[in-house]
């Protein structure tokens, strides 16, 4: 059986891979993997960032509040027609849009921040260096477990 905290990333992830979305804006994956190529960009990943349980009533409180916090990363390259930075734009239109729309269908509230600042860097390619541009979006998914069943909805 998935948790609920499986369970919210999953919804998450069909929606930025669903219906409607953009040509151009890659598949999202589950994954930070060492991908450091920039002939694989532009790219999508959605992580866990953390998770903040907090007992409601005290330390024997019935309760446990969760504040998930998942990261939607963006990776662009440049073009000779288009910064990375502006590449980046039309895939973090769509994460917003994904992220906003997303019912998950579950006692929880979702809610995101937009850009952290767009950060352009330069990676190592075939043909020397590369700007890239790295921007992330962070998402905050909030529900409550009972105590003694943290798979029971509160």
């Amino acid at each position: 059986m998935a948790t609920f905290r499986d369970a919210v990333f999953d919804r998450l992830l069909a929606a930025l891979n669903g219906v409607g979305k953009p040509v151009g804006v890659p598949n999202c994956v589950d994954s930070m993997a060492d991908f450091m190529d920039p002939d694989q960009l532009p790219r999508l990943t959605l992580t866990y960032k953390q998770d903040e349980p907090e007992r409601v009533g005290g330390a024997r409180g019935p309760l446990i509040r969760h504040l998930l916090t998942l990261t939607v990363e963006v990776w662009t390259t440049s073009s000779a027609i288009i910064t990375a930075r502006d590449a980046a734009e039309p895939i973090l239109a769509w994460v917003s849009k994904a992220v906003g729309a997303v019912d998950v269908a579950l006692p929880t509230r979702v809610a995101h921040d937009q850009l952290t600042e767009g950060m352009t860097t330069w990676l190592q390619g075939n043909d020397g260096e590369v700007p890239v541009c790295l921007a992330s979006v962070d998402i905050t998914a909030s529900y409550q477990t009972r105590s003694d069943n943290a798979e029971a909805w509160a």
